[in-house]
């Protein structure tokens, strides 16, 4: 008898268990994709300058004018040890040094521009622009995607008579980010306005391109 009971207790217990597990599983709920896209203005211009052995005093002098940090911003290509010893058995006036170098805006690479124009050193290329905080700019795309999908999922639910409440999933997707600038001011472009004597009073009105970052995130949010 008492061997009945305690089977039938336990059966009961399961099935009211089994009835309230149902039940929180049934959430009703909303799902959107929130996105966003923000510009920003590069920080980071890359510069490539090639100078002879002979100017390489001279170059350091530009990049203590222009106020370049030479530790940080300044990194010597090395060249192939093949070749250097090639190059100093021919002469060591000839050697060709390639640096990269990276700048903070518009208005430092027009000093450094100048710079480097009244030292007659003319092969120059601008190889790209990019973000120094890239992450922060990734994260701020993200967090507006997040409240795109919060306003879509509110008015929707209006819509239909009913209120949002919690988000009880979010997921971020990769973030697209574009590095352009303006290519029109590439090397062949700007060492052709270099042979003008206003060339570089106008390398301050070059337009870099901003840079694109989109942001996408899935979310869903129950419904009261």
């Amino acid at each position: 008898m008492n061997y009945k009971i305690t089977l039938i207790t336990i059966i009961s217990l399961l099935i009211c268990s089994t009835t309230l597990f149902s039940q929180e599983q049934r959430i009703e709920y909303i799902e959107v994709v929130g996105k966003s896209q923000e510009m920003f203005a590069p920080d980071q211009i890359f510069v490539s300058v090639k100078i002879k052995e002979s100017q390489l005093k001279d170059f350091w002098k530009i990049i203590e004018a222009v106020n370049i940090n030479k530790e940080k911003d300044v990194q010597m290509i090395e060249m192939n040890s093949v070749l250097q010893k090639y190059l100093l058995k021919r002469d060591a006036v000839n050697i060709t040094n390639e640096f990269n170098i990276t700048v903070k805006d518009v208005q430092q690479l027009s000093k450094l521009f100048k710079e480097l124009e009244k030292y007659k050193i003319t092969d120059i290329d601008i190889t790209g622009s990019s973000l120094s905080n890239i992450e922060e700019a990734v994260l701020s795309a993200q967090k507006k995607a997040a409240e795109n999908a919060k306003t879509t999922a509110t008015q929707l639910a209006l819509t239909l008579d009913r209120e949002i409440d919690k988000a009880i999933f979010i997921q971020s997707y990769d973030t697209y980010f574009q590095r352009e600038y303006n290519t029109d001011f590439k090397r062949n472009a700007l060492m052709g306005a270099m042979g003008e004597s206003s060339s570089t009073d106008n390398l301050s009105d070059i337009d870099f391109k901003k840079i694109k970052i989109e942001g996408r995130v899935l979310v869903r949010f129950s419904l009261k």
